[in-house]
Formats: structure tokens, C-alpha cells, sequence
């Protein structure tokens, strides 16, 4: 025998019910199967990526070609604060590091250009963003300013785990995405005054998200993690379009 559900309630609350419920049970199996295939994807994409890791950590110890440094770190690389000039950006890197007593440990560093105006929420009100991602995965963070007027920083992420570098990365970096709305979603993903939009945005910690109607697509921009996260939300609430669109007929059938 399989679950049960328990009706209780007046008679035409149940006969109503009884004709909502189905619906309402396929449409969260069909929800459960979407977020387990998304899992699964996930859980693949996580493995790919750690093989393309291990296959370039090979590569590197190999290689002369990474950068090291004996010692202290160079005095132009400022610890979160403007100024020096640290070379390329905009790429990562492995290097090895040497202390006092001789002993190698490999570093890894990831960097990313930011805008000015991008740095502020990067860095988070009392620097509490950039703190807690430092925490989290055990690496430092520097800021460097780029040329005079160029409007940009250099943004640098070092620790001794690769993967835990290039997450850090993650919800650091600000990037902009967008996901397509089907034009007869377009009403309902704006009802009850975007609540709904908004409430996504913010389980997301999203910077900001907006509902282009014109070209039928909602537009956000946060860390690279938040906007991830935002796609997987929105697509999901997506899929209960169809499940409403459902009970609206099914009530209009049942009557007042």
C-alpha cells in the first residue's frame, strides 16, 4: 500500500480536495525528479571538475613555468587595501611557498578584474562578506588597485586547497545572467507586486534582479555562486506554472 492523504474538513472543502490534490501530487513528483536530475548534475559536474583539478595540479608541478617566491610575500601585494602592481590579471596561477624553515607547500591563486564601483559589495559592509568567505575556506584575499583611471581592481584569491580557492572565487566574483521567461509566464512570475521574484532574490543574496518584459527575461547580477543558485530558484518556480495554470481550471470546474 502506498501513502495516504487525510481529507478533513467540510464536504464541498473535501470534494474540492478531492479534486485538487492529484494534481497538485504529480506536479511535486514531477518537481522532485527535476531537482534530483539537477543533483545529479551537479554531483557530475563536481566530479569532472576535480579531475580537470588533478590533471592540472600534474601538470603544474611539472612545469617551471608558475611563479614562486622565497619567503614573505612581495611588499606590492597589499592585503585588501589599494595600491602595487602585481602583474597580469585576470588569470590563475599555482605557486609554491617556502618558509622560513625551507619546507614547500603549494599555493594556489585565482584573480578577477572588479569594477570600483563592484568592490564596496565584494568587500561587504564592515568588510563582513570578505571576511566570511575567508573563514569559510580558509584563504586570504587581496585587493589591488589597477592603473590610475582605469576604474578597476585586481582581486586575488590564495590558499592552499584549489578547490576551496576556486570557490571562494565564486562568492567573490560579480557577474551578470540572465533566464529566459516564457511569454505566457510573464504576468504570473510579476504577481503579487514581484514578491515572489524578490523573495528569490534574496534566498540567493542576489545584488539586484529585474523583470525585462520586453525581451521576456528577468535579469540579475551578484557573485557568480548567487547567480547560479538564482537560475536553479527561478527555473524551479517556473515549473509550478503549469500546476497552477492546472488548479485554476480544475476550480473554475469544481464552481464557487
Amino acid at each position: 500500500a502506498g501513502d495516504s492523504i487525510f481529507l478533513i474538513g467540510t464536504a464541498d472543502a473535501v470534494r474540492r480536495a478531492k479534486v485538487l490534490a492529484p494534481a497538485i501530487v504529480r506536479r511535486q513528483l514531477q518537481v522532485k525528479l527535476w531537482e534530483d536530475a539537477v543533483r545529479l548534475r551537479e554531483q557530475a559536474l563536481e566530479d569532472r571538475r576535480k579531475r580537470m583539478e588533478s590533471d592540472q595540479a600534474t601538470v603544474s608541478a611539472a612545469s617551471s613555468g608558475g611563479r614562486q617566491w622565497q619567503g614573505s610575500r612581495p611588499e606590492s601585494w597589499q592585503k585588501e587595501s589599494a595600491g602595487g602592481d602585481y602583474g597580469a590579471g585576470g588569470s590563475g596561477w599555482q605557486s609554491s611557498d617556502q618558509g622560513a624553515g625551507g619546507q614547500g607547500s603549494q599555493r594556489f591563486e585565482r584573480s578577477f578584474e572588479a569594477l570600483e564601483t563592484q568592490v564596496g559589495r565584494i568587500i561587504g559592509k564592515q568588510r563582513s562578506n570578505i571576511e566570511a568567505v575567508k573563514k569559510k575556506f580558509s584563504v586570504e584575499v587581496f585587493v589591488q588597485r589597477r592603473q590610475e583611471g582605469a576604474g578597476k581592481q585586481l582581486i586575488t584569491v590564495s590558499g592552499g586547497d584549489e578547490r576551496k580557492v576556486q570557490e571562494a572565487l565564486r562568492r567573490l566574483e560579480i557577474v551578470a545572467d540572465t533566464v529566459e521567461v516564457e511569454a505566457d509566464k510573464i504576468t504570473w512570475v510579476a504577481e503579487q507586486k514581484y514578491d515572489t521574484i524578490r523573495d528569490i532574490a534574496k534566498s540567493a543574496s542576489l545584488h539586484s534582479v529585474n523583470l525585462d518584459r520586453t525581451n521576456r527575461m528577468l535579469k540579475f547580477e551578484g557573485s557568480r555562486y548567487a547567480c547560479e543558485t538564482a537560475k536553479e530558484l527561478f527555473r524551479a518556480h517556473f515549473m509550478y506554472h503549469a500546476c497552477f495554470k492546472e488548479l485554476d481550471r480544475l476550480t473554475a470546474n469544481v464552481g464557487g
